[in-house]
């Protein structure tokens, strides 16, 4: 005669407390990465905000950059303002780095169409440009136990953004191409 096991009750408990622990792992790993790259997206932003700032604060121009209009004193208070306002990285562990390249002078021959000489005359202009990097550097900590053990207690993000800084040029030298 075949025996009947006598009962089942306890085998589903008895699973479920082998996966608990790599359920709770696998759920403290998504938080912690969830938390890394929304710290990372902000981070993009700021960079790049801050970079709009170093530019705008100093650049010629016809506008002659925004210092006259702004209400801040310089461009590194508006810049510790801006930091100090986002509401999502903590100003504590954001450094940021503004490099300027130097200065650099670009030449170049604008056509303009001349109704007294009947056709295109070239006018030599020049440009002031500067090169303005942006580099961020942000440790996003992890809060989970589990998280800290496996990947360390901080994740260091880094951004960088560049952009071009008008300084000013000549405008419309009367000067034809050739003289």
């Amino acid at each position: 005669m075949i025996k009947k096991l006598k009962g089942e009750s306890g085998q589903s408990v008895t699973e479920f407390a082998l996966i608990l622990p790599i359920l709770i792992i696998m759920l403290a790993l998504i938080m912690d990465v969830g938390k890394a790259v929304h710290a990372k997206v902000n981070l993009q932003y700021l960079t790049s905000e801050i970079q709009k700032v170093a530019v705008l604060y100093d650049e010629g121009g016809a506008t002659g950059g925004v210092k006259d209009q702004s209400r801040f004193s310089s461009k590194e208070k508006t810049i510790e303002t801006l930091i100090n306002n986002n509401g999502t990285l903590d100003p504590k562990r954001l450094k940021y780095e503004i490099d300027l390249s130097d200065i650099e002078h670009r030449d170049f021959t604008r056509k303009i169409w001349s109704a007294n000489d009947g056709g295109f005359i070239g006018h030599k202009n020049r440009t002031d440009i500067r090169y303005v990097t942006v580099t961020t550097t942000y440790d996003v900590p992890f809060s989970m136990y589990i998280t800290k053990q496996i990947m360390g207690e901080t994740l260091r993000l880094t951004e960088t953004y560049s952009g071009l800084m008008y300084l000013g040029g000549d405008g419309d030298a009367n000067v034809k191409v050739g003289q």
